[in-house]
């Protein structure tokens, strides 16, 4: 098989014998030569003058020659034994004419007339011999060599192999294999050769991202597929992807560059190999959607891989192409040592208009991918289309990367039979005339019924010697360039060689990176000696000053008292009732609010109504603001203060004195809720007016059955004077989220003081102020339940305590309601020419608070009111007094329990649960306890984030490269084995022992040109 530069095939392996004369018995002809799978000898420029060849007669071995130590004649370069057919054939060699020639051996077993082995001549095939002198320090490797091809290139694409999964191609430039061409070349068939796996043919997934595949030699077969995300999908939230968003900054819109991520997917072993089309198909669904957990498109373990149809969802895919790689790392026995990316074929057309804008996407990525200059390009045309039209040659030789490309005929079977003229076409190709390249041009042939386990065979018969009528006669000439295990064969021979040829500057490379990055952690601020003491110190002290704080008695003392401030703002928000009525006349406002509700309005009288001794009786005054009845603050149980009375003093003098009252002192507004709930003080204010009252007990009660209150009445009203607590508990919540806050910063300051610019002090209060505000919310969570309880119905078996403040409650709200009627009564009387009594004074002159009377004052209270009923008559308004009552007796119960147990569970489930938590919650947050706490305590002592990136980006580089570094000294080492091997073999046959067998000369025919042309 060739493996030129040359678009030439070489002509068979010349062979140059030794002259002979017509009579020695020793001459014979090529075609009596058998195979001999020995190594081959090493190439001339190599071999010491004073070293030369002899072929002495032996008693112990037949048809052998003798070699001098490996060290006369080791070649300048590893590239010396990677052979290349494109060069012109040096001069045959030949042993010095004074060279002593020592008697022929006896004849081999098997042949015919004992003839001694002749040279073969060795063509230098684009790679000639260096001088050792001009060979840099740092080419090591190059110093000695592998005798054997295959162990050469086994080694060196193995090395290349690791070098490509540690990762550092984006730092270290590495030969790669790209398969190009354009849409349906028969690129994927050809991809499945290759890798020998039947992997995806047909159109549609399998071209819409890039395939990896790396393969080699393994004792058990697996195949490890994974995602290589190297962008993000980002597509534009209110349009669709247009021709102009491919620019040079965006060559594969929606998608921009995001440092690398590896998502391992499956891994086939030999048992289910069968699975791979569609593990590699699921695969790239998954990498088109991207923000998608790749997890689900798992064959057999995936909910969608599971439950939907593959077909519809590679239809429905969020994108329609990806430049992330989907990556397949396959082993085996028997299989090639390659590494290749197979991309989508170029287009010229989409099938749809909107998706145009592919088009040059597919182009640009063809574009990275081939200009990379470490890639060897493998380019696919069909010979059922015209090579002039391909698209992918064009880009080709605009980033003239002709003499990198490979060229590979597929679909041979369909080349169109219509005489000579399409077939010269092809051959001027084979040739070199047309479309030059600078490697060979190969040709393969995959029926499509056909399956991967078929193609050798089929190819074999397609391209035998006796012909096939699919295949004309006139291609014969390049039968040793025809199938796909010739290309394997050639693919891994220049991969090899190009990693060889490149080794130096690849590794001279990865020591001046290592040698970059070392110096930059060097460059990065300094850590304490001990840093895992330092962060552990600093914690332990944390969480031992917050313990302190929340267990103790000042802290249990300031929040006692927001506990009871709290409480206050229920009660002073409790339900207010409008006592007075249009119907009462005069309307005269009665309410306990601390203002001017009392407060009579008007022009004085000109004179006193007859009876009144002396007193002046207001005028009705209007209805305000003030006129809602106030039981909150100090009258919570039920009683007047003394600031509450009306401001009326009352005048002494005559019935018929002219007299006018005094005016009232301006109070105060009514009392404000205590801190922190300044902003509830006007919540419960004018909740319901009597009338209301009286219409609710109305349209709920049911016709035939008067003079009862239903209990919706009740239960409505009630329900609805809680409402509004659900402000004044989030300000509790909010409150303490934020007193436990001050005591974490505080602690945070005291424990950190020195570290306040590293970022465990950072971070430490990043995870705190979550962890408060998680605590927050299920605090919340469980307190708003429980006032969604409060408002979900009218509850309690606490009937003591419920009677004792409806009582207090009714008994207010009675009293004031027999205020607003007499102050009415009197004033009708007045204006009606005078009252029968003459002491009546002004409506809350004597008004005192209950719990302040004596026994003597209440009683005279009592009687004085009883009295007045009398003549007033009893109350229309009564039931709804009662009512009102009951809501707020109802009202105070509930509050006192709610005000109860939303503390309680902030001081016995709420604060224990941050403790208890404490001690391990900012470990595990800043990975303390995972297998990396190590990388964690270094990363926490860096002065930001930034510099913690750097440095974690920098070690992770750091470790790559001295893993490429150690792959490269492997590689050197086994070559410098391998010669000191050889050596010794060498050394031993000069000592009388048997020196190395190589295979005589017309054997060579019968050895692969590859290795062949490493022999003289």
């Amino acid at each position: 098989m060739a493996s030129s530069a040359s678009p030439l095939p070489p002509p068979s392996l010349p062979v140059k014998q030794e002259p002979k004369t017509a009579s020695d018995p020793s001459h014979r002809s090529h075609s009596d030569i058998q195979a001999y799978p020995s190594p081959v000898p090493p190439p001339p420029s190599a071999i010491s003058p004073s070293a030369t060849r002899t072929h002495a007669p032996r008693s112990d071995r037949s048809d052998t020659y003798s070699l001098p130590p490996a060290r006369h004649w080791q070649p300048a370069s590893v590239n010396d034994s990677f052979i290349r057919s494109d060069a012109p054939p040096p001069p045959t060699y030949k042993a010095p004419p004074s060279a002593p020639t020592a008697p022929s051996a006896p004849s081999a077993p098997g042949t015919r007339d004992g003839s001694e082995p002749v040279f073969l001549q060795m063509r230098n095939r684009a790679m000639a011999f260096e001088n050792p002198a001009h060979q840099s320090q740092g080419d090591s490797f190059f110093d000695g060599s592998f005798r054997d091809i295959g162990a050469k290139l086994k080694a060196c694409n193995d090395t290349l192999g690791e070098l490509q999964q540690i990762g550092v191609s984006h730092i270290v430039s590495l030969p790669k294999l790209v398969l190009v061409g354009d849409q349906s070349a028969g690129k994927s068939s050809l991809m499945s050769g290759l890798a020998g796996l039947n992997l995806p043919r047909s159109e549609g997934v399998c071209t819409r991202c890039p395939i990896h595949i790396r393969v080699s030699r393994h004792h058990e077969w697996s195949c490890r597929v994974s995602l290589q995300l190297d962008y993000a999908f980002k597509p534009p939230m209110d349009r669709s992807i247009e021709r102009s968003d491919v620019t040079p900054e965006t060559p594969f819109p929606p998608w921009v560059r995001q440092p690398r991520e590896v998502k391992e997917f499956m891994t086939i072993y030999a048992h289910n190999q069968s699975e791979i089309e569609n593990v590699l198909r699921w695969a790239q669904v998954a990498i088109l959607n991207h923000d998608q957990n790749s997890d689900h498109y798992i064959p057999g373990r995936g909910t969608i891989a599971r439950t939907h149809d593959l077909a519809r969802e590679a239809e429905e895919t969020k994108a329609k192409f990806s430049p992330n790689t989907v990556a397949l790392e396959i082993k085996g026995p028997d299989l090639p040592d390659l590494s290749f990316y197979d991309l989508p074929g170029i287009f010229r057309n989409s099938a749809r208009e909107e998706d145009e804008y592919l088009v040059q996407v597919v182009e640009n990525l063809a574009r990275e991918y081939i200009a990379h200059q470490d890639a060897l390009i493998i380019w696919a045309v069909p010979m059922n289309a015209d090579p002039e039209t391909s698209s992918t040659l064009s880009i080709i030789r605009e980033l003239k990367a002709q003499a990198r490309t490979i060229g590979v005929m597929t679909k041979a079977d369909l080349l169109p039979n219509d005489g000579h003229q399409s077939h010269h076409q092809w051959l001027s190709i084979l040739r070199g005339e047309r479309h030059q390249i600078g490697h060979e041009y190969f040709i393969t042939s995959r029926m499509s019924d056909k399956g991967l386990e078929d193609q050798a065979r089929w190819e074999g018969a397609l391209f035998s010697e006796n012909g096939h009528e699919k295949w004309p006669a006139v291609f014969s000439e390049f039968r040793d360039r025809c199938g796909v295990e010739r290309l394997k064969t050639a693919l891994s021979e220049k991969l090899g060689k190009e990693f060889a040829k490149n080794l130096p500057s690849i590794k001279k490379k990865v020591l001046s990176e290592l040698n970059k990055y070392e110096k930059e952690l060097d460059r990065l601020p300094g850590l304490p000696q001990n840093v895992q003491l330092e962060v552990q110190k600093g914690l332990r002290e944390f969480t031992s000053v917050v313990k302190d704080k929340l267990k103790g008695k000042e802290f249990s003392s300031h929040y006692g008292k927001l506990a009871e401030a709290f409480r206050d703002c229920l009660l002073h928000t409790k339900p207010k009732f409008v006592l007075r009525d249009p119907t009462d006349t005069p309307v005269f406002e009665i309410s306990d609010d601390e203002d001017e509700a009392s407060t009579p309005t008007g022009p004085p009288r000109k004179r006193s109504a007859p009876g009144t001794n002396g007193f002046q009786a207001p005028k009705r005054g209007r209805a305000n603001n003030g006129s809602a009845f106030n039981g909150g603050g100090p009258s919570a149980h039920g009683s007047f203060s003394r600031s509450q009375s009306y401001g009326v003093k009352v005048e002494e003098g005559n019935a018929s004195d002219v007299t006018t009252p005094q005016t009232p002192v301006r109070r105060r507004g009514p009392p404000s809720a205590p801190a922190p709930f300044e902003a509830y003080s006007k919540h419960g204010s004018r909740f319901r007016t009597i009338r209301q009252i009286r219409q609710d007990i109305q349209a709920k009660t049911k016709a035939g059955m008067p003079n009862l209150v239903p209990d919706e009445v009740y239960e409505d009203l009630c329900k609805q004077a809680v409402r509004h607590w659900n402000g004044p508990l989030q300000t509790l919540i909010e409150t303490t989220r934020q007193l436990l806050n001050d005591i974490i910063n505080q602690a945070l300051n005291q424990a950190f003081v020195n570290l306040k610019k590293r970022l465990i002090f950072k971070e430490s209060k990043r995870y705190m102020q979550s962890f408060l505000q998680d605590s927050a919310s299920v605090t919340e969570q469980f307190l708003h339940e429980f006032y969604r309880m409060e408002t979900f119905q009218l509850f309690t078996i606490n009937r003591d305590s419920f009677s004792h403040y409806e009582k207090e409650e009714g008994r207010l709200l009675t009293r004031y309601r027999h205020v607003v009627r007499w102050d009415s009564f009197i004033g009708a009387k007045r204006d009606g020419g005078g009252s029968e009594h003459g002491e009546n004074p002004p409506p809350g002159a004597n008004f005192q608070d209950w719990d302040r009377m004596t026994p003597e004052q209440r009683a005279s209270e009592e009687k004085r009111h009883a009295a007045e009923l009398v003549k007033m008559g009893p109350d229309p308004f009564d039931k709804e007094v009662r009512v009102a009552s009951y809501v707020r007796g109802y009202y105070r119960l509930a509050a006192l329990r709610f005000a109860d147990t939303v503390p309680l569970y902030i001081t016995s489930r709420m604060f224990p649960d941050i403790v208890n938590q404490l001690d391990y919650h900012l470990d595990q947050k800043l990975g303390l306890l995972d297998e990396g706490a190590h990388a964690a305590y270094l990363r926490l002592m860096d002065e930001d984030l930034a510099t913690a990136e750097k440095r974690t980006r920098c070690k992770v580089t750091v470790r790559k490269l001295n893993q490429a570094l150690d792959s490269i000294r492997g590689l050197e080492a086994e070559a410098a084995d391998v010669e000191a091997a050889d050596v010794e073999t060498a050394t031993l046959a000069g000592d009388g022992m048997p020196p190395r067998a190589y295979p005589p000369a017309p054997y060579a025919q019968m050895i692969p040109e590859s290795a062949a042309s490493d022999c003289i």
